[in-house]
């Protein structure tokens, strides 16, 4: 008869055998769903980048092409924060504007052509990342990004420790049982979990939130100015929802990407200041000069009704 520490000793032993390789299939189906995750809303981002620009060139095409050259840099310039580690537009083969955030890419990273994937994964000086770019019309016109991996990495990682300890607790658990209970008891029960389960209230469909000659209809996810239809993303459109459900109310950047955007991974504080900025672009008549959504320095954003 096995004695009590030899006992536990082999329980633990089975028990690591068999847990082992459910972990590490586990552990690998999260981090490629968090990866998938993260490679579609970069995709969106690139998309989203692509769009503005593509709005702004059919917009301005006939005006200043300095003026052109200006805002299509400060949008770049708002692109490259957080996440995004360099941006560029290139116009039949002329670069009309592009940023790379020297302090992390040397500035010459946009010299070298696109490579033939529309998103591919680099590693340089260490740093992990996702080189995306979308094609313009005519030819030779594109946008390109660059997206960090490092928010992914760390994501994936606070996502799997839990998991470890718990699994690491769970096999001294089962060895510190079978030493108490000893050999007569070498068959050990499993004890039974509860899961909670939990309905989500019906609830009745809100009104359209009507400030002035703004329009937002939750029903339908449309936003009307002066009867026109603005087209905006997700992402935007949550943000400017949140911010007309109170009109004049301050919100901070966190409580912003708390009550807007809870459920999303990969989101930074400088991303709601690029949000604003390209609401602004789509509601505002003057975006250097906005009427709608107002900055309160030191606090947050407010959306207000212009006289």
């Amino acid at each position: 008869m096995l004695s009590r520490g030899k006992f536990a000793l082999w329980v633990t032993l089975i028990a690591l055998v068999l847990m082992a390789p459910l972990a590490i299939v586990f552990a690998q189906r999260m981090s490629q769903e968090l990866e998938r995750e993260f490679l579609q809303r970069s995709e969106l981002l690139a998309n989203n980048f692509a769009d503005q620009v593509r709005f702004r060139l059919q917009a301005r095409a006939s005006e200043d092409p300095a003026q052109l050259h200006r805002e299509l840099q400060e949008m770049t310039n708002t692109f490259v924060m957080g996440l995004v580690l360099y941006a560029q537009v290139v116009w039949r083969g002329e670069v009309l504007a592009q940023d790379v955030a020297t302090s992390v890419l040397p500035g010459d990273l946009l010299n070298q052509a696109p490579p033939p994937e529309p998103m591919t994964k680099h590693q340089r000086n260490g740093l992990e990342y996702l080189d995306i770019w979308r094609e313009l019309e005519p030819e030779q016109s594109y946008v390109r990004l660059g997206v960090s991996l490092i928010y992914l990495r760390a994501a994936i990682w606070e996502a799997l420790w839990p998991m470890i300890a718990l699994g690491v607790g769970l096999v001294i658990a089962i060895g510190l049982g079978a030493y108490l209970v000893g050999p007569r008891w070498a068959k050990a029960r499993e004890p039974g979990t509860a899961s909670e389960r939990s309905s989500p209230a019906a609830t009745k469909a809100p009104e359209p939130i009507r400030l002035g000659k703004l329009t937002i209809d939750d029903q339908s996810k449309e936003i009307r100015l002066n009867g026109t239809t603005i087209p905006v993303t997700p992402r935007e459109y949550a943000l400017l929802y949140l911010l007309a459900s109170e009109p004049g109310r301050v919100f901070s950047p966190q409580e912003i990407i708390a009550r807007a955007w809870g459920d999303e991974r990969f989101i930074a504080t400088e991303d709601v200041k690029k949000y604003i900025y390209l609401l602004r672009q789509k509601l505002e008549r003057d975006p250097q000069k906005p009427q709608w959504i107002v900055t309160v320095r030191g606090f947050g954003y407010k959306l207000q009704i212009p006289d």
